[in-house]
Parts: C-alpha cells; structure tokens; sequence
C-alpha cells in the first residue's frame, strides 16, 4: 500500500532548456522508485548536487550547469514526485529522511564518494536532512533561499506569516484541483514577483513546468504534509562548510534564516552571502553572484 505510485505517464524531459552537452539519467533505486536526473562537466571534477525546491524542477539548475560544468561535475535532480521522477500516493512517502535518502542513492549509482550539496526552498529543507544523517557523503552545503526545518519550528513565530500559505496545502485536493485547473495561472501567481521575475520565468520556462502539473497534477504537496505530521527537530553538529546565499528581500523565508549566527550552535562552519534587492529565485534572478558564490564554497572545501 505504501508503495503505490501515481500511474500518469512521465512528461516529456527539459533536456532542451539545459546547456548543450547536458545528459539525462532515469534510474529505479532502491527505494523502487524511478528517479530522473541531469548531468553536466567532466567526469574527474569534483561533484556537486543540486536540489529544487516547489515547485520548480531540476532545469531551475540550468544557469548553474551553464555557469560552472567548466570546473565541476553538476547533478541536479527531480526529487520524486516532480518532473520524471516517480510520484508516491500517499504524503508518507514525502518525508525528509526518506527523500534525503534518495540523493544518497543518487551519489551510489553514479559512483560518487562525496559531492557538494545545494538546495533551495524546500530542496534546501532536504539537503539538511541529508547533511544530518549522511554528513559525510558530503563536501560543503550550499542553501539557496531556504529553510533549515528544525530551526524554523522552534522559531515559528518569527516564519508564521511568511509561511501562511501551507495550511491551504494541507486541505485534501484544494491546492491540487487548483493548480491543475490553470497551471499557467499558478505558476505565474508562484514565480512573477516583479517584472524581473516576468522576464526570468519566460512563458516557454512557465509551459516547462506546466506540462507537469497539467498531466500529473501536484504529488510536491505531500512534502508539506509529510512536514506537518513528521516533524524533525533534531540537529547534529555540521563540520563541513556551509554558505547561506539569499536574495535580501525574500517574502517566504525569514530573514533569520539567513543570519549565520542562527546557525552557529550546531554549525562549525558557516557564512552568508546576501544579494541585494533580490527576491527568492536568486538561481535564475542572479545567477552570475550565485555562481560566484558557489565556487568561492566549493574552492575551498
């Protein structure tokens, strides 16, 4: 029962919207689900993984994959129940542990001992988790405009307003039935925060996305459901480095999420980096400064 897995056919791939060169791999894990992934740079540079947040897709990557396969090997995933990935039925299936485990199986099948770690939005959620438990499969970690969840749920009052739009998500087939009614109008209610952003997420970025939800609906709510009935509080200390990148006028992630010393109990290493006048999609916004960013972390790490 557990295993059930939305029977939707797999929409067609993004590999058009990455740099020339990108390969796609789709590959059943351990977990018997069929993940789909993209990969960029030469194979002897050290690795990196990159993780999206909702509800974007691994081709939220491309800037990066087009800004540093120079010097890296890049790997940026469909996390499952986005993209081509599989979808599981029911909201257990979408908790942080066993999603964490899923970039761990990832680094397994493509034979790679360590790799940086980047995540954004609810991706930045479940490379914590995977720093967590498998801490030292791991470089560095990068989070990109996202939540460390232990800390924002003993800071709620500070993330309350900024994260009141999930209770709608936690209403059986409310947010579902309304994105697949109009995904265009969705995705531009989720993604146009300003004319930038109109011009960042082009209708043929838009359509991207929206083939997805038009065929498979929104199986992504389930992880904030996992997160309300499986919270995880526990934090173990980090040693690898970590660098917060955050565009400085976010309105769904607190500014205390993006203050080193938020994180300085458990972190042994840790910094920011805050892009002015930029909103929650720094990694298309402002590629260039996230680029730089990322290889100043992975420099030296």
């Amino acid at each position: 029962m557990s295993n059930l897995v939305l029977s939707a056919p797999r929409p067609a791939n993004e590999l058009a919207l990455f740099p020339e060169g990108t390969v796609m791999h789709e590959r059943t894990m351990r977990s018997g689900l069929t993940l789909r992934w993209y990969e960029l740079g030469r194979p002897d540079a050290p690795a990196a993984l990159f993780v999206h947040g909702f509800p974007e897709l691994a081709v939220s990557w491309t800037h990066q994959f087009a800004g540093l396969s120079d010097r890296y090997r890049l790997l940026a995933l469909d996390t499952r129940g986005y993209g081509g990935s599989d979808a599981p039925f029911w909201f257990w299936s979408y908790t942080m542990r066993k999603v964490a485990r899923d970039l761990v199986d990832v680094l397994d099948v493509m034979g790679i001992e360590r790799a940086h770690l980047v995540g954004h939005d609810m991706g930045a959620a479940i490379v914590w988790e995977a720093v967590q438990h498998f801490q030292s499969r791991f470089r560095s970690l990068a989070i990109v405009n996202g939540p460390c969840l232990p800390l924002m749920y003993r800071n709620a009052h500070k993330q309350a307003a900024s994260s009141s739009y999930v209770w709608r998500m936690l209403v059986p087939f409310y947010f579902e039935n309304y994105a697949k009614r109009d995904p265009e109008h969705f995705l531009r209610d989720c993604f146009h925060l300003d004319e930038e952003h109109k011009r960042v997420f082009a209708p043929e970025v838009i359509e991207a996305y929206a083939k997805h939800i038009r065929t498979r609906g929104l199986p992504a709510v389930n992880y904030y459901r996992a997160c309300a009935y499986f919270p995880t509080f526990r934090l173990r200390p980090v040693k690898i480095p970590v660098r917060l990148i955050f565009g400085e006028i976010d309105a769904w992630v607190g500014a205390f999420l993006r203050e080193p010393k938020t994180y300085e109990s458990f972190v042994d290493d840790v910094d920011s980096v805050v892009l002015p006048g930029k909103n929650h999609f720094v990694q298309q916004q402002a590629p260039h400064e996230v680029n730089e960013a990322l290889h100043g972390l992975w420099s030296r790490a």
